[in-house]
């Protein structure tokens, strides 16, 4: 009996002891491995700080895509360092995605692009920690919110992503948990009271949201109602100016209608004041000064009788001048003009 004891005592000390020796293996392998993926991110780091982002992404992306599909999975990176690879990998991410954009005929059917659309950034950010919202680093999460908005993610699922995290959180409810104290929590919070609910124009929603969940902090509820009566500004000012620019649209065609009539109608007014001064200067004279209706016969009798004058004057003139043939002949002339003139002058002052 005491043998079977100890020859149980025995087989159980070497259980123990290769339990232990499977635990240590573990744990070297696990240290070994958290080692490399170290040394890895720190060579993608200064490949990313020296613009080499090729390569950079060459060490990251397997990491990334190496990790569990599922929040059931469990990785053997360390959180810390697994945060700091992620963050990095978003970073190289938004580049990729942006160079699809602008060299690609279709960049939403490229293949970091159908990722995105996707919704793989938060959906793997939720794997890391298993979908426990509270414990998600709140500036990886802000990060991949960024990167889904530059990089057209649809509006409505980003919206979505950050009220069941916010709402999660207890940023909408009146009685907040204390993780909405912390600087993280808070620029999520302005990011989507800011950037996200004034492009579906909920301006009110976003002012009552400033006011209660930033009650209790004068300087940053002061803050953000600044920034948002500024975007507020900026939508009416874009709307006037769609509007304001329609509305010009609408008149040009009006403007050119009446350019054309002035186009029409002033080469009239340039040929009848070109005939009047062919014509004659004092008939310019007496039509100004005969068209007055107070003094028009007034100033016509007066006229007149200068005017006869005159013409007896020439008269005795040209029939005393009969040796002098090109002055009479000059005089004559003048004579007819001034008769003329009398003429239409006299059927000014009736008109």
């Amino acid at each position: 009996m005491s043998q079977i004891t100890v020859n149980g005592s025995r087989l159980l000390d070497r259980k123990s002891k290769s339990d232990n020796l499977a635990t240590d293996a573990v744990q070297s392998q696990y240290t070994s491995d958290n080692h490399n993926y170290r040394k890895q991110y720190e060579l993608a780091i200064k490949l990313y700080l020296n613009r080499n982002f090729d390569k950079a992404w060459l060490l990251i992306a397997p990491i990334v895509d190496s990790l569990p599909e599922t929040n059931n999975g469990r990785t053997g990176i360390e959180k810390p360092l697994l945060v700091k690879i992620y963050k990095l990998y978003l970073s190289l991410i938004d580049l990729k995605l942006k160079r699809e954009i602008g060299n690609s005929q279709d960049p939403l059917n490229s293949k970091y692009s159908k990722r995105l659309q996707r919704g793989e950034l938060f959906i793997q950010i939720r794997n890391i920690y298993h979908d426990e919202y509270d414990c998600i680093d709140p500036d990886l999460l802000l990060l991949c919110f960024i990167v889904e908005l530059s990089n057209g993610f649809p509006l409505i699922e980003l919206r979505a992503q950050l009220e069941m995290y916010l709402n999660f959180n207890g940023v909408f409810s009146h009685e907040m948990k204390q993780t909405v104290r912390s600087p993280g929590m808070t620029r999520i919070a302005e990011f989507y009271l800011l950037h996200i609910l004034p492009k579906f124009n909920d301006f009110r929603k976003s002012e009552k949201l400033i006011r209660r969940i930033f009650a209790e902090d004068d300087y940053r509820k002061d803050h953000c109602l600044s920034i948002l009566n500024e975007v507020v500004f900026t939508n009416k000012a874009g709307i006037k100016k769609v509007a304001s620019s329609t509305e010009f649209d609408e008149e040009r065609p009006k403007a050119r209608k009446k350019r054309r009539g002035k186009r029409i109608e002033q080469p009239l007014d340039d040929e009848s004041h070109m005939t009047a001064n062919e014509r004659n200067v004092i008939y310019r004279f007496l039509k100004s000064a005969l068209s007055m209706h107070g003094h028009g016969l007034r100033n016509f009798k007066r006229v007149f009788i200068r005017g006869t004058f005159l013409t007896f004057i020439l008269g005795v003139i040209i029939l005393s001048s009969q040796k002098y043939s090109q002055i009479r002949g000059r005089l004559l002339w003048l004579f007819i003009k001034v008769k003329q003139t009398l003429g239409m002058a006299l059927k000014i002052t009736y008109l």
